[in-house]
């Protein structure tokens, strides 16, 4: 589609970066992250429950079935009140939509912080530079799926799932989709909504349908599109691209409140239902 400009959040300021700052952000958080502007707090705790599994991971369960959705979060975290509780809102649409919901706590209580967003200073970008290459390293999600979540949840009744992510968890989550051999459960497709630093290998190497829903202020994904287009499952995936939405429109900078943003936000999750329901 094609790509025009659009209305800031509605007219909110815009984080400039400099060529110093992108140089410096550059393989942590994405360059439509970082220039999206502050993140909006929102306290909902959520209809699910939250317990630990394994060792030490905290999950938010919602919903029963067999069709199990792993949702991943942004860089924001977990959802626990006052932080991006908009997650929870996520997942809670799901249960009412059939399915079951997991999003694991991958980063142990450690989000990076609405009030550290975006780094500004040496310090905060060597420190988030740290936190990306550790906390939110993908081999702690793979991990965490793999040796806790899925046995888990194959145990209490899951058959399959399908991973959903935001942002950090929308890479994540295509990453995942191609790297998914040997898994306690089978996975039957993937989608990334305003997902961070995806490329076309992310369409060569997945084994599974993917639902891509970029923001107005992210890289298209045509290229990532024209990759799956050879794949025996192109037909169930999909794309759309939310032209007049800013990044996190979804998650960390939902404002579901605001009608537009809010109308977006919904089509969004419907489109995502859809994808669900067609690949399980």
């Amino acid at each position: 589609q094609e790509r025009r400009a659009h209305p800031h959040l509605r007219g909110e300021p815009r984080v400039a970066l400099s060529p110093l700052d992108r140089a410096a952000l550059k393989g942590m958080a994405s360059e439509a992250c970082c220039s999206a502007g502050a993140p909006i707090a929102a306290e909902y705790a959520g209809n699910g429950t939250v317990s630990t599994i394994g060792e030490d991971l905290a999950i938010y369960e919602v919903g029963t079935g067999p069709r199990l959705i792993v949702f991943v979060y942004d860089i924001f975290g977990f959802g626990a009140p006052p932080n991006n509780g908009t997650v929870r809102r996520v997942c809670d649409h799901f249960a009412e939509s059939g399915f079951r919901v997991i999003m694991p706590d991958f980063y142990r209580g450690k989000p990076w912080t609405l009030d550290k967003f975006p780094p500004t200073t040496d310090e905060l970008k060597a420190e988030f530079g740290a936190w990306w290459g550790s906390t939110a390293a993908y081999d702690v999600v793979k991990a965490d799926i793999t040796n806790t979540v899925l046995p888990y949840a194959a145990s209490s009744g899951a058959e399959s799932f399908a991973l959903a992510g935001t942002c950090w968890g929308g890479l994540m989550s295509c990453t995942l989709a191609g790297d998914c051999e040997g898994l306690a459960l089978p996975l039957v497709g993937a989608a990334a909504v305003h997902g961070a630093r995806l490329t076309a290998e992310h369409g060569t190497n997945s084994a599974v349908p993917l639902c891509l829903l970029p923001s107005g202020e992210d890289p298209p994904v045509d290229d990532i599109m024209a990759e799956l287009a050879s794949k025996p499952f192109a037909d169930k995936c999909v794309s759309q691209f939310y032209a007049d939405e800013v990044h996190g429109f979804l998650a960390a900078r939902g404002n579901w409140g605001d009608e537009a943003r809010g109308a977006a936000a919904q089509d969004a999750l419907g489109r995502l239902v859809a994808f669900f329901a067609s690949v399980f």
